[in-house]
């Protein structure tokens, strides 16, 4: 059982346009803002009931549980407004300082409440057919309640309440089967269906009807191999389809509004290494490939577009190499592929590469010393992205000292 008690506030400036270049003119930049408040009570019951026994030859390892869970959420959101102006957005010269005009957040834009309750229950049997055989089934059961309140839409006087409430439930499957040719070979292959409703902070700012409201859901089919090369180091790669229905994405017209988007595709790959080289080495390094691309219904705008976020490429590499019994270094670089923002394709966000190292020295067998620093050669990139105007820059060169002590 978790119980957890939110209460947020986070606001924000940014640049709103591209910076404006002309021959002879003063660089300028259009600024906009927000703050917004979200007070959150969550709480999560879980049980879960395993057995085994067996029939016959085959033998069963049953799993059967429940969920529980009840979400309240109050969000609001105030605009900025510019003293100069009146407006939310202004235009400034592009200056190093910026000279910020004055303003304040007090244009109440959102005011809602939102209640989502959901309930599940699950089971799902793994049967031992043979020593190199084991067949996976199960079924899942959700039902989910969520009730929201537009209390600035109660209030306007348009004769519109302001209420909305939705109630969804499924079944869902899952089918699997893992086949052991060797003692240290497996090989299996999947099915799913999963079943996930709009989460209530998504209520917060989606048009409250039925076509943006409807639950989201995923049909994903998966080949798999995992071999040990030795007990202590094992690869392991996976094909992977996974199909995605009706989910929200920001509206490039509105970066504060959510938009829903039919559908999409995604197919892959991903490749595993980890474990022991040699007794003073040890490495994790990861290969991944993904071709996502959005499915539009009746020929939409971004139809056969890649989906958002979505880097064809992602390469990871850590090793930890002992150079005494109480010394180490560890080192590494991540690669990550260019991707577009948004599923409008508008905006491409470069790829990059991130050298990170760490040091650590053992006082005892209790307590260790350890520096981690992350991105030594203080690359410029860009990890992360909201919209097509608002792209998060990765941390420059920093170091972290950490003393761990174990008892």
């Amino acid at each position: 059982m978790q119980y957890a008690d939110y209460d947020k506030l986070y606001q924000n400036l940014f640049a709103n346009s591209a910076v404006s270049i002309g021959t002879g003119l003063p660089l300028q930049v259009q600024l906009d803002g927000y703050q917004d408040f979200t007070d959150r009570q969550n709480l999560i019951i879980q049980t879960n009931l395993v057995s085994e026994f067996k029939t016959g030859p085959f033998g069963h390892t049953v799993l059967f549980g429940g969920e529980f869970g009840d979400q309240d959420t109050d969000n609001a959101r105030n605009d900025n407004v510019f003293a100069a102006n009146g407006d939310d957005q202004i235009t400034i010269a592009f200056t190093d300082p910026l000279d910020i005009p004055e303003f304040s957040f007090s244009n109440l834009v959102r005011d809602r409440e939102s209640q989502v309750q959901f309930a599940s229950v699950y089971l799902q049997d793994q049967i031992d057919v043979t020593d190199w055989l084991i067949l996976v089934g199960g079924v899942r059961y959700d039902r989910f309640d969520i009730d929201v309140l537009d209390i600035i839409e109660q209030n306007d006087g348009d004769g519109v309440n302001g209420d909305f409430s939705r109630v969804d439930e499924k079944f869902t499957p899952r089918l699997g089967a893992i086949l052991k040719p060797a003692e240290n070979i497996s090989a299996y292959a999947s099915y799913s269906e999963t079943f996930l409703p709009r989460s209530g902070d998504q209520f917060l700012t989606l048009d409250l009807d039925t076509e943006s409201t409807r639950p989201q859901s995923f049909k994903n089919t998966e080949l798999g191999l995992k071999w040990d090369i030795r007990p202590d180091l094992s690869i392991t790669a996976a094909l992977f389809d996974l199909d995605r229905s009706s989910f929200t994405s920001v509206d490039p017209d509105d970066p504060g509004q959510i938009i829903v988007v039919e559908g999409s595709q995604t197919q892959g790959f991903e490749f595993q290494l980890n474990g022991k080289l040699a007794d003073w080495w040890t490495i994790a390094a990861g290969y991944s490939y993904l071709d996502g691309k959005v499915q539009q219904a009746d020929g939409g705008g971004n139809d056969g577009n890649k989906t958002r976020q979505t880097p064809e490429n992602m390469i990871s590499l850590w090793n930890n190499v002992s150079i005494t019994d109480k010394f180490g270094i560890g080192f590494g670089a991540t690669y990550q592929d260019s991707y577009f923002v948004r599923e409008d394709n508008a905006v491409k966000v470069p790829d990059f590469i991130r050298v990170d190292a760490a040091l650590y020295y053992e006082l005892s067998d209790n307590l260790r010393l350890q520096v981690n620093v992350e991105n030594l050669l203080d690359e410029t990139y860009y990890p992360d992205a909201h919209s097509n105007t608002n792209i998060s820059t990765g941390e420059p060169i920093n170091a972290r000292f950490t003393i761990v002590g174990r008892f």
